[in-house]
Parts: structure tokens; C-alpha cells; sequence
């Protein structure tokens, strides 16, 4: 008994080391051309879509780029996707017309409030604001009054603008805050920032500790879906394998009590950057799973019982396929038929 339960054991831990349990999948997706931007990340604003990355035809390279797009409907094999459309606007990142540019962690836009973006030198994350209309007027920084808001520990930051409601004697108030996910540390958390605007630029700080940790899980981005009120944050499903959208109610962050993790976890595709719900009720996803960056637009659905289950990677279908060739007899059946059906990622 003992040596058919190693045996099992053995089969378990060489496929699973290499797997993911998924219970969302994409429907309706559209794969979307980004022309010469590499795409690191995207968030939505005013109706529109900007995509940030580097310019592989900027000379000299690299140069970071904001990318200004239009949602578009175009017909597909069973009802219409969405497409981005280049308005011809952007805003190039170059500090003090020089040829360096800011590396962006993270990009969140708020009318009242600009445009703020992370970034991080030496393994110092910090966030900047600037007047993002003159930006996109002038297809540059110089003007747009670039100053540093925040610096908040973490190598990587990912902010994104939240409004939060809050009930007072019978009266409701919308108070916009930003929100920052850190990444690259031992203790990955959202952090909120309340804007300071007693000073000539609006900083923002850290009024009251209120702060929610995200578990070992590494975030790649964070974005804020107003018609939830639910930060939305990609993540990394298994050792770089796989799509993981972690959900935190906007609220709970400022509650004493939070509810059990909310995961999406997807079956296809890896390597997710961002997931941005856009303005049509669909999700943007930047998957940098090729050279320009791949960015993909769908519906997030949740699977049913019967329909969800095991991911596996090549690397985990070849392990297994390799134990059966040694010990024919040692795996079950589901495992068998993962390494046949497998696909490549």
C-alpha cells in the first residue's frame, strides 16, 4: 500500500510542480495590432484606451511611449470584438527632452487629479504626476509639469485612481483616493494615498494606515472597475504559468474585516501584464507573450464545475510523459491524458 501511494505521490508532484487550477476562461476575444509599441501595460480613461511601452522604431531606442486608442466594434465568427483604433495621439516620456525615458511600473489618469505613473531606479519605487492634456497637446512631457508625488517602498508600484463611497448622518460622499499595489517586496500590499492639496502641486500621502496585503502572488499591474467597485489585479497563476486576476473590493480595503480572496484564474495563455476592464463591459489584457507585446480583448466569464480543472505546462506534460516511458504503469489515467492533450504555451 505504501509503495503505490509514493508511486502516485511521484506522478502527482512531477505534473502538478507544473500546473494550475483554472475556473475562468475568455470568450469572444479579439487579438489586437499594436503597430511598432512593445506593450508593458494599458489603462482606460475617458472612453479611450492608452498603451504604454517602448517604441521599437524610435531612434535612437528605446523610448518610452504612451499610446492614445479608440474602442472600435468589428464584426467576428459569432458576434462583433473589439478593436483598437491609433488616434494618432501620444505623449513620448523623455525627461527634459533628453533621450532617456521614464521606465513606467504603472499609469492611472484622473481628471481632476492628471496622470500618475510608477517607476523604479536601483530598486527605489516612485510616483510621478503630470498634467496629462498638455502631454497629449504637445506629444511630450515638456510643459506638462512632471514632479514626484509619492515615494512608497517597494521596487515596483502600480497605482490606479478609486473612488470610495462613504455614508455620513444620511449623507453620501465620493471621496477619489489612489490606490498603489506594491510588488517586489517580502510584504506585497495596496497602499492608500489621500491627495494633499495644500501645496502648489497635489501630493499624496499616507494619512491613515490603511493598508491590505495580497498574499506571495507577484502583481504585475493593478486597475480600478468603477461599475464594481473592485480593484482589479494580474497576476501570476503558478510560477509564471498562467492568468490570475485577484479582485479586492475598493471598501473592504478601508474595513477592518476583508472577505476571502475573489480569484480569477484563466486556463490559456501566460505571461499577463495588465487586465483593464474597458468601458463596454469587456477586459483588455496585455500578455507580452510576443515580441510586440500581445494585447487581447474579451469577455471574463467564470467556468462551471464541470468545465474547470487542471492546466498544464509543456514542462510538466514532458515530465510526466518521461515517468510513463520508465514506469508505464505508474500514472493514473487523467494524468496520461494531460501529456497527450497538452498544449504549447
Amino acid at each position: 500500500m505504501k509503495k503505490i501511494y509514493f508511486i502516485l505521490m511521484s506522478c502527482f508532484i512531477s505534473i502538478q510542480s507544473h500546473a494550475w487550477l483554472w475556473n475562468s476562461k475568455l470568450e469572444g476575444e479579439a487579438r489586437v495590432t499594436t503597430g511598432s509599441l512593445s506593450t508593458d501595460g494599458a489603462t482606460s480613461y475617458d472612453g479611450k484606451v492608452y498603451l504604454y511601452g517602448s517604441d521599437k522604431n524610435a531612434n535612437p531606442p528605446p523610448v518610452t511611449v504612451i499610446r492614445e486608442f479608440d474602442l472600435v466594434q468589428v464584426p467576428g465568427k459569432t458576434s462583433d470584438v473589439t478593436d483598437l483604433k491609433p488616434t494618432g495621439r501620444e505623449i513620448r516620456m523623455e525627461k527634459g527632452g533628453s533621450s532617456i525615458s521614464y521606465p513606467i511600473t504603472g499609469l492611472t489618469i484622473h481628471p481632476k487629479y492628471g496622470a500618475v505613473f510608477g517607476q523604479s531606479v536601483n530598486g527605489v519605487g516612485t510616483l510621478h504626476r503630470f498634467d496629462f492634456e498638455k502631454a497629449l497637446a504637445t506629444k511630450s512631457l515638456k510643459g506638462a509639469g512632471v514632479t514626484e508625488v509619492a515615494s512608497v517602498e517597494g521596487a515596483k508600484l502600480h497605482p490606479a485612481f478609486a473612488e470610495t463611497k462613504e455614508t455620513s448622518k444620511g449623507k453620501t460622499q465620493i471621496t477619489p483616493r489612489l490606490l498603489v499595489a506594491t510588488s517586489d517586496t517580502l510584504k506585497p500590499e495596496i497602499i492608500v494615498l489621500e491627495p494633499n492639496l495644500s501645496s502648489q502641486h497635489p501630493k499624496f500621502e499616507e494619512k491613515k494606515k490603511q493598508r491590505i496585503e495580497l498574499g506571495s502572488a507577484e502583481t504585475q499591474s493593478m486597475s480600478f472597475d468603477a461599475n464594481s467597485g473592485t480593484m482589479l489585479l494580474a497576476q501570476r497563476a503558478s510560477e509564471g504559468f498562467g492568468w490570475k486576476i485577484q479582485k479586492v473590493l475598493v471598501n473592504e480595503v478601508f474595513s477592518d474585516t476583508h472577505a476571502p480572496e475573489r480569484n480569477e484564474i484563466f486556463e490559456t495563455l501566460s505571461g499577463l501584464n495588465a487586465a483593464v476592464p474597458l468601458p463596454n463591459g469587456k477586459t483588455l489584457f496585455v500578455t507580452g507573450t510576443t515580441a510586440d507585446g500581445s494585447v487581447i480583448t474579451g469577455n471574463r466569464t467564470f467556468a462551471d464545475q464541470n468545465t474547470m480543472g487542471y492546466r498544464y505546462s509543456q514542462k510538466g506534460a514532458a515530465a510526466v510523459t518521461e515517468k510513463i516511458k520508465k514506469n508505464p504503469g505508474d500514472c493514473p489515467g487523467k494524468f496520461r491524458r494531460a501529456a497527450r492533450n497538452v498544449s504549447s504555451h
